[in-house]
């Protein structure tokens, strides 16, 4: 039983040009469909979207592996929507993409 990766959306929330490319680029074993602008650009913090549920093991690794908590994550069931989840990445992506870069401690 072969696991389907995460499809993930990456939207820039900050207007920083590049920001969501380069957070997008440090995402591994996920699959990335697109990477643009978000709605609007005043993200404080990133956050994610789920758009569905199905592949829990692998939302709870994309939580882990991003370091976003709980209360960033919002839920909003959209069978139709092309991605599993969005990421909007917010001001806060230097510190996101640290966590990106610097291997977490098992």
């Amino acid at each position: 039983h072969n696991r389907q990766p995460l499809i993930v959306q990456v939207l820039n929330g900050c207007g920083k040009e590049g920001a969501a490319a380069d957070i997008a680029g440090h995402l591994k074993n996920v699959t990335i469909i697109s990477v643009e602008n978000a709605d609007q650009f005043d993200y404080e913090e990133s956050v994610i979207i789920v758009w569905r549920k199905g592949k829990n093991k692998e939302l709870k690794s994309f939580y882990r592996t991003v370091g976003i908590t709980q209360d960033h994550i919002s839920f909003k069931s959209d069978d139709l929507y092309p991605a599993d989840v969005s990421l909007i990445v917010g001001h806060d992506h230097p510190t996101l993409k640290n966590r990106l870069t610097t291997p977490t401690q098992k």
